[in-house]
């Protein structure tokens, strides 16, 4: 049995497309993986307090200037103090 022809420069250029679209994909998911952990670095992170009373009180941790407690369940006993 003789071993096979192995031009590689010829197998290189026949697979041109393939390895090209590998490449892409590789670099495609990299952008894409960067990009998420960009953005979830950049946003802000909201803290949740509970209160001795049983109001939920919401802080934006990132500013300090949006605050907002909310009593109860009931959407409409929501009240938003600005500091």
């Amino acid at each position: 049995m003789s071993a096979p022809d192995t031009n590689t420069k010829r197998q290189e250029k026949n697979h041109k497309p393939s390895l090209f679209g590998t490449k892409g994909a590789i670099i495609a998911v990299l952008v894409i993986g960067i990009g998420m952990v960009a953005y979830n670095m950049m946003k802000p992170e909201v803290v949740t307090q509970e209160t001795p009373s049983g109001a939920v009180a919401t802080e934006n941790d990132a500013s300090g200037t949006n605050s907002s407690t909310q009593t109860g369940t009931d959407p409409a006993a929501t009240s938003t103090v600005n500091d």
